[in-house]
């Protein structure tokens, strides 16, 4: 009996424990189901975004915006019109002489040859002629050259006297001298003196410019006689070619024939047709002595050029 009670006894404790297994099996199931309604709760610890390190939180300045694809692209190539002109620009040509004239370039050109229109003068209206000796007086500030003990600025001046004598003696020409005295000195640098001379003859309102002047070359047996123009095409070298011409047949000496020079001074800057003559070169014996001795054979020369340009 008493065995009996034992055998029941350990059936109802084996109940008893397999009811409490079902029964927390039951709540382990039911568990999910009862707080489906319910939020997750978040570790405080989580509720910030993970910092990144400086070097990756720095913002650049390629910085690609959202609205742009990630894959970055080379720059479009730009249209060929709208490239511009690289053609190179005409250069302006000059031409030098064989043996350059003692008067230096003093300025590039800039502009192609061109030589300003000019108006006849009216009938009965007197020619006016800006005759200008070439340089200044021995002792200043753009002197000529020197040779066989003659000074290139008083051949000039002789000779631009004589001229003027002729051209005035003529009747049909007014007549204007850079340097009206044999002491007179224009400007105050070999520019200056430059500027004077072109600015004299713009502002006297003559119609052409004569400038004298006498060649000079290392070489002594240099010679002959040439004339410059600023233009091919204008009236300028024309007067210069009659005077070249004429100036061989009243001396004998040799033509080196009229040539075209856009830097120097006095034939860009004014405002008329304009010659550069150069007599003969004061650095040959031979043409420095009937420069010397016989400067009226060279006034008279330039005259007769002058009055075959202006022979109907």
């Amino acid at each position: 009996m008493k065995k009996q009670i034992i055998q029941i006894t350990a059936a109802a404790l084996v109940t008893l424990l397999l009811l409490a297994s079902l029964v927390g099996c039951i709540r382990l199931i039911e568990y999910p189901a009862d707080t489906t309604g319910e939020e997750e709760e978040i570790a405080p610890d989580q509720t910030e975004p993970e910092t990144l390190p400086d070097s990756e939180t720095e913002s650049s300045t390629d910085e690609i915006s959202e609205s742009e694809p990630t894959d970055r692209t080379e720059p479009p190539t730009p249209d060929v019109t709208d490239e511009p002109d690289t053609e190179p620009p005409t250069e302006v040509p000059t031409e030098s002489p064989t043996e350059a004239p003692t008067e230096p370039p003093t300025e590039e050109p800039t502009e192609a040859p061109t030589e300003p229109e000019t108006t006849p003068p009216e009938v009965g209206e007197k020619i006016k002629i800006y005759i200008d000796q070439g340089h200044n007086p021995t002792g200043a500030h753009n002197a000529g050259a020197e040779g066989n003990g003659l000074k290139e600025q008083d051949i000039t001046y002789t000779v631009g006297v004589m001229l003027a004598e002729l051209l005035h003696a003529d009747g049909r020409f007014e007549v204007c001298l850079s340097r009206p005295t044999v002491e007179t000195v224009l400007g105050s640098t070999n520019n200056e003196s430059l500027a004077a001379r072109a600015d004299g003859a713009n502002a006297w309102g003559a119609d052409y410019f004569i400038s004298i002047h006498a060649n000079s070359h290392t070489t002594s047996t240099a010679h002959g006689i040439e004339a410059f123009a600023y233009s091919s095409a204008g009236e300028g070298y024309t007067l210069g070619g009659k005077i070249v011409n004429a100036l061989v047949d009243s001396t004998g000496l040799e033509s080196r024939g009229m040539k075209t020079r856009t830097d120097l001074y006095v034939l860009k800057h004014t405002a008329m047709p304009a010659v550069l003559v150069e007599l003969g070169f004061i650095s040959n014996p031979t043409e420095a002595a009937l420069m010397g001795s016989k400067p009226e054979l060279f006034a008279q020369g330039i005259y007769n050029g002058i009055v075959a340009y202006f022979q109907p």
